[in-house]
């Protein structure tokens, strides 16, 4: 059961702005680098630190149009929006630990829920967020051309295995691993994203969207 246990004040909104690149074959690989990288980053303090043994995390990847891309050719832009359960362990260590991996500038933000929400309207706002498709009909250079959209599909459901291919998810250290007393459930089932997620996301100033 997904954050099965977790508690109020132990979790956060993060994103990661993966990168950007002219070829859309670079997008799969960049998403699998950037998942590996998370994942052992994960694992490398779960060595050291026990108490990123708890640490869970979820997240779908999402392609947009790069800040200035030429009117001719797009530039996509590959990031994630995450979910964390950081456990006990504080969220800016988690966000310090994103930023020892990428390591430019508003590459990647940690932001902790708002305690006066409900957890559970908390995740579930962030889960509509990170999965909602819409569609890229207009960014600050205009409407995207029909060929640039359906050669992004294409590539996606080529290269795709499941909806797997185009998610993070990493659980605990022990997936039975029971932190405390449980509490509700918090997070028991939502709906798996569209092939991709789409959006005109801009590099140049790293906003909140779940604010």
């Amino acid at each position: 059961m997904r954050f099965a246990g977790a508690r109020p004040g132990e979790f956060a909104n993060a994103r990661i702005m993966i990168g950007a690149s002219d070829r859309v074959g670079d997008i799969g690989p960049m998403f699998d680098t950037a998942r590996t990288k998370l994942r052992n980053i994960i694992d490398q303090r779960r060595v050291a630190q026990a108490i990123w043994h708890d640490v869970e995390v979820l997240g779908w990847m999402r392609v947009g149009l790069a800040a200035g891309s030429p009117p001719d050719k797009p530039r996509w832009a590959i990031s994630t929006n995450l979910m964390v359960c950081h456990g006990t362990l504080p969220y800016q260590g988690f966000g310090h630990a994103l930023a020892e991996g990428w390591k430019s500038p508003g590459q990647t933000c940690v932001e902790p829920f708002d305690p006066a929400i409900l957890v559970q309207e908390s995740l579930a706002g962030s889960i509509q967020h990170a999965t909602a498709p819409w569609h890229p009909s207009c960014d600050g250079n205009g409407a995207w051309p029909k060929e640039w959209i359906s050669g992004l599909y294409e590539y996606v459901d080529g290269w795709s295995r499941s909806f797997q291919s185009l998610r993070i998810d990493i659980g605990p250290r022990d997936a039975k691993l029971t932190r405390h007393t449980p509490c509700a459930h918090v997070a028991d089932e939502w709906i798996e994203p569209m092939p991709v997620i789409v959006g005109n996301d801009d590099f140049s100033t790293l906003r909140y969207p779940w604010s």
